[in-house]
């Protein structure tokens, strides 16, 4: 490895942190002005239409009156977001219907769109699946092979059996074994997130890959282009490549107005030689391994999965950093054929891409709750969701089942979760049984139920993890981890706080009129 002076800029230092003049003054700062500057022309060219305001009321009737129709009838979007652009129509007529109708037909994010449905077909082309196993599974149970049918038709995801999968509950139990195993590489370490912030945690991990890059690994990373708010340097990616490894910023903004930038990468993965691969809802941050603290203790967790399913990993990340596949990708994601782990039960590693009509982190999460018996028991940072899943965990409590819901103490989002509360007195009265954690903040996405199935993951229940980020998940089913995910939930149980329906009917009438307010325009939160 090269001295750690050429490099020091990569690692942790304010100077090179985002400040307040660098962020008005930087890349960043520009694509702002841009764009405040696109609205002001906006906002002028409005205000001369109403020198005509007699002929232009009629015109924004009748188009109000073709938007409406259009979205009630042909627009295939869901219910919530309906309603939300038909308030915005009524309380800003012109404005309102001609912002509809920018974002559905937004002729960049359309061909990007095209562009990624096109490459997700390309990439998925390399997971098959293992006909006997599929009859083997059809004829154990029918539940499993139909979900199994459903992940193979959206996203084209393969199910795989006698992997390894290993439980971490917490970002700091993670840590050290990750650490090791990235150590262990020989051939590509990937990583994939949401976030990466410098600070302990990215330092020791960057160390480790700017010495795999001297011993001929080939490193590559994505991190989400909103990093360059608050975490990183615009030209952060630019430094990791002339380090050796190849970073791609994924989605940088741009100055001019499009739909394209509310697309984001929300994944969290790393994959090491095809072999291993770890996710779940961590990022590369020191609070996500409680090295700083921001929000009481944050409460989060992970995976590791060795094995064939390690496969579908290397094929997600490289459906995002790669525009066309050679020899050496499909080399990749082979690595994982062969390995064989003495382990029962079956995963299902899985995608999720706004682009398509396939709700697939939704309809996973739906599953278990319309095919619970006994409990079902959600982690989740967030609680911010349209009438059908509602109604599924109002539909699944009302059966008798054993709904409950942990949420966390201390929110890092104020009217996010002024937005939760407002379920909770509905919730209650179907039989849900919603839990705070008391010592600080949920960051887990997971799912267990009837000590058979769970869901680890990076999917919110909110919006824009449902409907408008990339994002990936694992469907563990039949395997011992499976108790392991049960344990810590009901752990967690016991550091939280019950809420009753006298604490919800004591909330503030602030807090309630917050939450209606807010509510209105969810979908798009």
């Amino acid at each position: 490895m090269k001295n750690k002076k050429d490099y020091q800029k990569l690692f942790l230092s304010e100077k090179n942190r985002m400040s307040k003049l660098s962020f008005l003054f930087g890349s960043t700062g520009f694509v702002f002005l841009i764009l405040l500057l696109e609205l002001i022309f906006i906002f002028v060219v409005y205000l001369k239409l109403l020198d005509y305001i007699i002929p232009i009321i009629s015109a924004v009737i009748v188009l109000d009156f073709i938007v409406l129709l259009y979205m009630l009838n042909v627009d295939e979007d869901y219910e919530s977001y309906k309603i939300t652009w038909a308030v915005i129509i009524l309380l800003v007529p012109i404005l309102g219907s001609l912002a509809y109708l920018f974002v559905k037909f937004d002729v960049f994010n359309n061909r990007y769109k095209k562009h990624f449905i096109d490459r997700n077909k390309k990439f998925s082309q390399f997971i098959k699946n293992d006909e006997k196993l599929i009859e083997k599974i059809k004829n154990e149970d029918i539940e499993l092979y139909h979900l199994h049918n459903f992940l193979k038709n959206s996203c084209n995801n393969g199910v795989f059996t006698n992997c390894e999968v290993k439980y971490f509950p917490s970002g700091e139990e993670m840590f050290s074994t990750y650490l090791e195993e990235l150590k262990k590489a020989e051939k590509f370490i990937f990583l994939e997130y949401f976030i990466i912030d410098r600070g302990k945690m990215w330092n020791q991990i960057l160390e480790i890959l700017l010495e795999k890059v001297e011993a001929g690994v080939d490193v590559r990373v994505i991190y989400d282009g909103t990093c360059d708010f608050t975490k990183l340097p615009a030209n952060y990616h630019k430094r990791l490549n002339n380090a050796g490894i190849k970073c791609v910023k994924f989605a940088p903004l741009y100055p001019f107005i499009s739909t394209y930038f509310n697309f984001r990468d929300h994944r969290k993965m790393t994959v090491i030689d095809g072999k291993v691969a770890f996710t779940g809802g961590v990022n590369i941050a020191d609070e996500y391994i409680n090295q700083k603290e921001v929000f009481g203790y944050w409460k989060d967790t992970a995976i590791m999965i060795k094995g064939q399913a390690v496969k579908s990993f290397t094929a997600m990340f490289l459906q995002l950093s790669v525009q066309e596949i050679t020899d050496q990708e499909i080399d990749y994601i082979n690595c994982s054929d062969g390995l064989t782990f003495d382990y029962e039960g079956y995963i299902i590693p899985y995608g999720d891409i706004p682009m398509d009509n396939y709700l697939v982190g939704k309809g996973v999460y739906l599953d278990i709750l319309n095919q619970a018996k006994e409990y079902v028991y959600i982690m989740n940072p967030y609680f911010i969701l349209d009438g059908e899943f509602l109604n599924a965990i109002k539909f699944a409590a009302q059966k008798g089942i054993d709904v409950r819901i942990l949420l966390p103490g201390i929110p890092d989002k104020v009217y996010i979760n002024k937005i939760a509360k407002s379920y909770y007195k509905t919730m209650i009265d179907y039989g849900v049984k919603i839990y705070e954690y008391t010592e600080g903040f949920v960051h887990g996405k997971m799912m267990v139920s009837d000590d058979k199935k769970a869901i680890v993951g990076t999917i919110n229940l909110d919006y824009r993890s449902l409907y408008h980020h990339f994002e990936n998940a694992v469907y563990i089913y039949g395997m011992e981890v499976v108790l392991d995910v049960k344990n810590d939930m009901l752990d967690c149980f016991s550091k939280s706080k019950l809420i009753t329906y006298k604490e919800v009917a004591e909330q503030k009438l602030s807090t309630k009129i917050v939450a209606y307010l807010f509510k209105i325009f969810e979908p798009l939160l």
